[in-house]
Order: C-alpha cells, then structure tokens, then sequence
C-alpha cells in the first residue's frame, strides 16, 4: 500500500487590475494626496516590483503602518513611479492631526490646548483608504489605523465623510481630498463628543433637547450643531413648553394655554389604546406653527369680537379741546392717546332679529355679517348699555389695491373693517368705518379717523405655567394699571408734526382744530390715515 502524495498548495491568486481609465485616475489621485501631505501620507499597499503582497488586510495596513516598516513606502519615491509600479488594490494612509500637532512647546495658549482636545491622543491615527477595482466610480474603502475611537465614534466620523464625498461620486469624480478634509472637520467640531450622543436613545435625547429649548432659534441652532438631535426636534417634550414661553409674552396667554391644555387632553383620551408618543407625534409643534400662522391674520371673527372674556380700551387720537394747561403747547392739537375714554364690551344679541336690529340705517343688510350694542364694561347686563354706540361688521372684506387679503375659503367670513355709529335712537345713524388691525402682541386694534380700540389682555400668569384664577374685576383693575403699557408704541413715539402747505384749510371748520401743528406718533401709515 503505498502513501498518496501530499496535495499541492493552491495559488493564490492576483487582485484583479482596474482598467486602464480607473487605473490612471487612481495613480493620479494617489500621487496628488502624496504630495499635498507630504508628513502624513504613507503607501501601506507597497510596490509590485518589490513582490510586497497587494492583498493587505486592514489589520497589516495598521501594523505597517504602526511599525513603518519596509512596506511602507515614502511619498517622495512616488513621483519616479508609473501606475504599473504599484501593488493593486492601492492602499494608503493619511494621518489626522491639527497641523500644530507636533509643537510641543508650553506657550500657554488656551486655544492650542483646546484644539488639541479635539483630536484623537494617537499621534499616529490615520484615515486609511483602499481604492475598490472601479474607483472612482464607486466609494473608496475607508477605515482608521488605530482603535483610537470608539465604535459609535468611529460609525459617526464615516457617516460624515460619506455624506460630504456623495456630490463627488455621484460625478464619479475623486473624492478623497473631500474626505480628508470632511474628516478633520469632523474633529475640528468636536466630532469625538457629540458622536457619543448617537449612543443615547430618543427618549434621553429629547430630554436633553427640551432642556437647552428656550427659543425656537436655540432649537435651530443646536439641531445644526448636533445633527444626532435631528430626529426629536419637533417632539411634543420639546415644543410644549416652546409654546408656553412664546405664549406668555403674546396677547391673551391664559385662554390660548387653556384652550390647548383642553385639546390636548382630549385628543389623548380620543386615542388612548395607541402608542402615546406615535399617536401625538408633532402635536405641539403643529400647534405652535399655526399659532403663529394665525397670529398674522388681520381679520377678526364675530367670536373674536364678541368675546365676553375681552373688553377694549377707547382712546382718542386728539384732544377734542386743547384746555389753557402747562403741559398743553400753543398752536398744536395736542394727542388724546395719553388718556382713556371709556372701556367697553362689543355685545352679540342672540334673540330673533337682534342683528337686523342694529345694521346701520344706510348699510345693506345682505352685506352684514353681523351686528349688535356696545356696552361699557361693567354694565349690569345687555340691556344696561350705558352707550350709544352700536357695531356692524361686513362680509366683503377690504383690498388694498395690490388684491391682497387674508380670505380662506371653506372657513367663516372673516372681518377686515368695522363700523361704529355714534346716537341716541337706533336706525338713525350713519356708519364710522373703522379698520381693524393685527398688533405685534398678537392683540387687536380698531381705529377710525377719530378713535382708536385695543383689546385689553386682561390674563396674566401669576408665576410660569401657574394660570390665573383671580376674579374678574381683579384682572380689570389689573388691566387698568397697565393701560399706558397697551398704548406704549404710541406714547413713546409721540411727535409735532407741521401741517403740510398743500393741506388747504376746511370750510367751515372750528378754529379750535384748525392749527398749524399736530402731536401724533410718529408712523407714516397712521399720519397718512388721519386728516388734517
């Protein structure tokens, strides 16, 4: 019986060679990156003439390149090669380091000690890069030399480079300058911390969102400097109390808090066998962006108008009478915003006909949208009215030449002018158009050449998220306390302006109006609104 001889050892065979167009751009880019960083650049995948095994693992390119040794092969030998002096695949090393890397001396600059913090502490960690047979058609390989990072860290720094060279592949283009440069961005903008932040589950992300979230501007800002937030950045933790902050600055807090307080419970309880968090999904930031949609409205529904919650502050633009008093210049109608006429509530009847009732006298009712007294505020009940004033709001809106309007269709007419009329026996007066108008506060105001109207906020928090449960007339007399701050746009902006050499005195008009000078705020719409 004779022994079977031994098998012969496979051979093992050669890295298929790029074709011709992918080989040269491969040397190409090879030779540049040798030369643009002559320090850090080292060739891991050696020479076919020097019978270097081109197969080379990561593992081998990152102790080659540990060691430098014999494998490794200096950039400056590489201008005296041809694309056929090189080991396939191609792999090469580029180290990552700020370029002050290697100064060690102790100046005592905190900016350089910063920057080194940035960076991995291996002075030798490397990007590593192995060209695929169809380069640059495709990404190259990408790795690091050392396990200097975590694995999460790592994961982070890639995705970044792989987004960055996307533009290039998608070209077909070379793209390992952009990776390198994407990689010491990466680090450069503390990549090493917030890659971290991709170990943390949502729920801990959002806290910490919802945390820093002061203002919807702090959410973009820290949303564009940690992208791992990006996926809770309209969670309701987060845009909850966004709304909160916003709110308690605006007009009328408490019952906006109230009313989405109320809505959210009973969407929750509407669907309360469902994930809660899924089932919410972007509730408060929805209900933060409509709010402010809806805060640049102009027009003012019947509800709006009629709420019984609200009452307005009447003030006059100019004294009806300039008195002989100190404080009152000569030969100028002086301002009537420093002081409060009345306060009143705008009443909607709801007996049969009560609308018809107090259209004004002139006004086709088809027009109407609705109609009803005015009453001052406190009065006993609608039929103590204690004015002579009645309101009618029209359907057809206002254009302002340009056909511009807020109108949505499907929804109820909205209003965009107001007409008061001031007499004693109803259906006998004329109707004073008065304008209405969106203020920065989210109020309202209404004017007309003679008076103007501004909703008083009359809900102000007692202390952050507490709502305020005093009495009425302890929030009136609250709202009384603070009416110059309603009007502080006004006030603070007060000017005497001269009357204009084109305004032609009136026929017939009282001496008493008729003077040279006017105190008025100083904005252009107002003062092209109110006549001499």
């Amino acid at each position: 019986h004779m022994a079977s001889p031994a098998a012969a050892p496979e051979a093992v065979a050669a890295p298929a060679r790029p074709d011709e167009d992918c080989l040269q751009a491969q040397y190409d880019e090879c030779l540049s990156i040798s030369l643009i960083f002559p320090d850090e650049f080292r060739l891991l995948s050696g020479l076919a003439a020097t019978g270097t095994s081109a197969d080379i693992t990561v593992e081998e390119a990152t102790n080659t390149n540990k060691n430098e040794g014999e494998s490794s092969t200096a950039c400056a030998d590489l201008t005296l090669l041809s694309p056929d002096d090189f080991a396939h695949p191609i792999s090469y090393s580029v180290r990552l380091q700020p370029a002050d890397a290697d100064d060690n001396s102790d100046d005592g600059n905190n900016d350089h000690d910063h920057q080194q913090l940035l960076w991995p502490t291996d002075r030798s960690f490397a990007l590593v890069v192995t060209y695929p047979q169809s380069y640059p058609s495709v990404a190259p390989i990408f790795s690091f030399s050392s396990p200097a990072l975590h694995p999460i860290q790592e994961e982070a720094c890639l995705t970044a480079i792989l987004t960055d060279i996307r533009p290039d592949l998608d070209a077909s283009n070379p793209c390992v300058l952009t990776a390198i440069a994407s990689a010491r961005q990466f680090f450069l903008d503390g990549g090493l911390a917030t890659g971290l932040l991709h170990s943390i589950d949502e729920d801990a992300l959002t806290t910490i969102l919802a945390y820093v979230a002061t203002s919807v501007q702090v959410v973009e800002d820290v949303v564009m400097a940690l992208p791992v937030l990006d996926v809770v950045k309209k969670r309701n933790e987060v845009w909850k109390q966004l709304c909160q902050r916003r709110w308690q600055t605006k007009w009328g807090y408490e019952k906006r808090w109230r009313v989405a307080l109320a809505e959210e419970k009973e969407f929750r309880n509407n669907h309360q066998h469902s994930n809660a968090t899924s089932t919410m999904g972007t509730w408060w930031y929805d209900r933060y962006m409509w709010q402010e949609e809806d805060a640049r409205r102009n027009d003012i529904t019947v509800e709006e108008l009629t709420d019984p919650s609200i009452i307005w502050d009447v003030r006059n633009f100019f004294e009806r009478y300039n008195y002989n008093r100190p404080e009152y210049m000569r030969d100028v109608r002086m301002s009537g915003l420093r002081r409060s006429v009345e306060m009143v509530q705008f009443v909607r009847l709801h007996h049969h006909g009560a609308d018809s009732d107090h259209f004004p006298k002139n006004e086709p009712k088809d027009k109407g949208h609705s109609a009803g007294p005015i009453r001052k505020s406190g009065a006993a009940s609608d039929d103590d009215l204690a004015t002579s004033w009645c309101w009618c709001l029209h359907k057809e809106q206002q254009n302002d030449g340009n056909n511009n309007n807020n109108s949505n269709p499907g929804q109820q007419p909205q209003i965009v002018s107001m007409y008061s009329r001031e007499f004693v026996h109803i259906g006998a007066g004329i109707g004073i158009q008065s304008e209405v108008h969106r203020l920065d506060s989210w109020g309202w105001e209404m004017r007309n050449v003679q008076r103007a109207f501004r909703c008083i906020d009359i809900s102000m928090p007692v202390s952050d998220g507490e709502v305020d449960e005093r009495s009425w007339d302890a929030k009136v007399a609250e709202a009384r306390s603070r009416l110059d701050e309603l009007w502080s746009d006004y006030l603070g902006n007060l000017i005497t302006e001269e009357k204009p050499i084109w305004v032609k005195p009136r026929k017939h008009s009282n001496s008493r109006f008729d003077l040279p000078y006017r105190e008025i705020p100083d904005d252009d719409d107002l003062k092209a609104f109110l006549p001499w």
